[in-house]
């Protein structure tokens, strides 16, 4: 599947666009960076940035690399039918890309918050709220 790492670059380019996103991005890409390690033997961030040493930066911060790494990822793993994200992180970047371009309810929050603790703090700093106390749904307040 290809959507999630189209959605990955939607997220980096809003980020490019709105500082405020930094957070939550650097958050969310070093998620996908540890689950897109243990994809491929032989793969792996800090491997891949050894091999970029020669290549000048285009980008200058850790997120902007991760996000370089995870494009990469496309190609390397997804192309070759090799799935770099599990269920729930797969879910994640669908609350995270929803949640980012407006959508007025995201939903399954309550349970990738087991996982992913820090859900809650930046759905907030975007301006969502649980619906309930099982905090399943949050809608934009």
């Amino acid at each position: 599947m290809t959507s999630e790492y189209d959605k990955i670059r939607c997220l980096f380019l809003n980020t490019l666009k709105d500082k405020r996103l930094i957070a939550l991005t650097t958050w969310l890409f070093s998620i996908c960076v540890d689950q897109a390690n243990k994809a491929k033997d032989g793969w792996n961030f800090e491997k891949w940035k050894e091999l970029r040493k020669e290549i000048p930066a285009v980008y200058r911060e850790d997120w902007q690399h991760k996000y370089e790494f995870l494009d990469d990822c496309h190609s390397v793993l997804s192309h070759q039918g090799i799935e770099a994200f599990d269920m729930q992180t797969l879910k994640l970047i669908d609350v995270v890309y929803n949640a980012v371009e407006g959508e007025t309810d995201v939903y399954d929050v309550g349970k990738l918050r087991k996982r992913f603790p820090d859900l809650p703090k930046h759905l907030t700093a975007l301006g969502y709220k649980p619906v309930d106390k099982r905090g399943w749904m949050w809608t934009k307040a």
